[in-house]
């Protein structure tokens, strides 16, 4: 074996060794019920409770953070620390708001599509 082949192998076993990201803190399962109900926490702020514009919105915007934090037991913290880990996996933050994504499309169908009377 070359010396240019044994160096190109070598950075391969290393690059192949090399650690992998550890698992998030919070799996997503968690992760995607948390980020679905903060977003819809923005929304009802942003469209139903802010209709002053002059209103400062961010301390309501936080109290209704800080209430899904606490409706799915997890600090802002421990949130924030699970979430920057998922940031910092392109692969798994796909993943997750792909998830994310799937739950919309589910409740959006759910509402839209009524279900048919039975028939006799």
């Amino acid at each position: 074996m070359s010396r240019k082949q044994w160096v190109i192998f070598s950075i391969l076993i290393w690059a192949a060794c090399s650690p992998q990201p550890p698992a998030p803190d919070v799996d997503i399962n968690t992760m995607k019920v948390i980020i679905w109900d903060l977003m819809k926490a923005d929304e009802y702020v942003l469209n139903v409770r802010h209709r002053d514009s002059s209103e400062n919105i961010k301390p309501v915007l936080a109290q209704y953070q800080a209430t899904v934090y606490q409706l799915h037991n997890i600090a802002e913290a421990d949130f924030k620390k699970a979430y920057k880990q998922y940031a910092e996996n392109p692969v798994l933050m796909k993943e997750l708001y792909d998830s994310v994504q799937a739950v919309s499309q589910r409740r959006s169908r759910a509402q839209i599509i009524p279900t048919s009377p039975k028939i006799n």
